[in-house]
């Protein structure tokens, strides 16, 4: 609800946000990881009726759960549609066409502990 309170009365709602993973070892030693393209697209006015692939947005806490419901990705095949409207197939083809932070984490992970 915070998204959109802040976004009310705003003509643009064009948005973006960078994704990463957080890794901190025993030894207190941290490491970041990044996706290399930002996420672009759109918020809508209101949340989705149709929140089929919301639980997976969930998987993010209550806020990202949120996020689903009003995110438009640009680069989506599912023209139109927020990240909740999506099928769980059409979410998994999303999120494997992306150069992921948690793919760049397991790369990583597998080089530095295999």
């Amino acid at each position: 609800e915070g998204l959109l309170r802040l976004m009310e009365g705003q003509a643009d709602r064009r948005c973006g946000f960078v994704a990463c993973v957080g890794y901190a070892d025993s030894h207190g030693d941290v490491r970041t990881f990044e996706e290399p393209r930002p996420y672009f697209g759109t918020m809508r006015s209101s949340r989705t009726s149709r929140p089929e692939g919301a639980s997976v947005g969930g998987a993010w806490g209550p806020e990202g759960r949120g996020l689903f419901e009003i995110f438009v990705p640009d680069d989506a095949n599912a023209a139109g549609l927020a990240l909740a409207e999506m099928s769980q197939e059409q979410l998994n083809q999303y999120r494997r066409g992306r150069n992921s932070a948690f793919k760049a984490f397991a790369d990583w992970w597998r080089e530095h502990h295999a």
